[in-house]
Order: structure tokens, then sequence, then C-alpha cells
């Protein structure tokens, strides 16, 4: 089984991550995740740029 994941779309606060799993190249499942990152309070906060530099490396278009 291979599962694949790349991020789609990084926002201020918000990242968009695709999936994808195959069996011997046969699609089984396939979606998304969005997260978002939040304080203590459950406020959002910015994404740290290190993090958005090292996402960037694993981002797609389309």
């Amino acid at each position: 089984m291979d599962v694949s994941v790349w991020v789609r779309k990084m926002g201020n606060s918000s990242i968009i991550f695709d999936f994808e799993v195959k069996r011997d190249r046969t699609a089984l499942a396939d979606g998304y995740i969005v997260n978002v990152l939040v304080n203590a309070a459950g406020k959002p906060v910015r994404l740290p740029e290190r993090v958005r530099l090292k996402l960037s490396r694993n981002m797609r278009k389309g």
C-alpha cells in the first residue's frame, strides 16, 4: 500500500493537505485534511515562516 500526502494550499493560519491511497497502482481512497494552527485559547495564529518554508517544498499546484 502506498500513501501520498502533499500540501495543496497554505493560508495565514491553515494548511490543506491532499492525500491518495493506492495498492498496486489501484486507487483505494483520496481526500483532504484542513489543519488550522491555534493557540491555547483556540484562536487561529499565523503559521511560522520556518514551517511555511519547509512545507512549501511539498506543494503541488492544480
